[in-house]
């Protein structure tokens, strides 16, 4: 255990506020801990008084990203994120072969239809499926908004032109 012991560093956020607590002031505090008269303990240490202080009055740290809550997806969703986006891309491949640029192309699941403002090719619809699957996967969506934010996608990469 001790070849793992790390110095406190009061600049580090988790050694804040630091005190050094010296053998005569941890005997002051000791003493200055007597029970009172009433029943109640009183304490006149002023390094007790500095640390009760840190520890109530002190500014509240904000959470880090390590400790705050994840959203977390059913077990399934991957696999209805997959299927359903490629339903997506089968259903406007399929359209793609017989609609003319500036027909709007429905797409089962979406209230929004799809204005093809331009012509997508296969590889540049399963680009963009597996970025919108990237983004879908770090900040899971609830299973019925998965068409629909997969058709807005489509639509501001159309929209867009050809960058990704």
């Amino acid at each position: 255990m001790w070849t793992r012991f790390e110095v406190p560093d009061e600049r580090q956020r988790w050694d804040a506020p630091l005190f050094h607590v010296t053998e005569a002031e941890e005997a002051g505090i000791y003493e200055a801990t007597r029970p009172g008269s009433d029943g109640t303990t009183a304490t006149h240490n002023a390094l007790f008084e500095a640390i009760a202080s840190a520890l109530y009055a002190g500014p509240s740290l904000r959470p880090t990203a390590a400790v705050l809550p994840t959203k977390t997806a059913a077990p399934t969703y991957l696999h209805e994120l997959d299927r359903r986006t490629n339903d997506v891309v089968t259903h406007l491949t399929a359209a793609m072969a017989s609609a003319l640029i500036g027909d709007a192309v429905r797409i089962p699941g979406a209230a929004e239809p799809l204005p093809l403002l331009r012509k997508m090719a296969p590889l540049e619809l399963k680009r963009r499926k597996r970025a919108f699957d990237k983004l879908a996967t770090t900040d899971p969506i609830a299973v019925e908004a998965i068409v629909p934010r997969f058709v807005a996608y489509l639509s501001a990469a159309l929209r867009d032109g050809g960058d990704a």
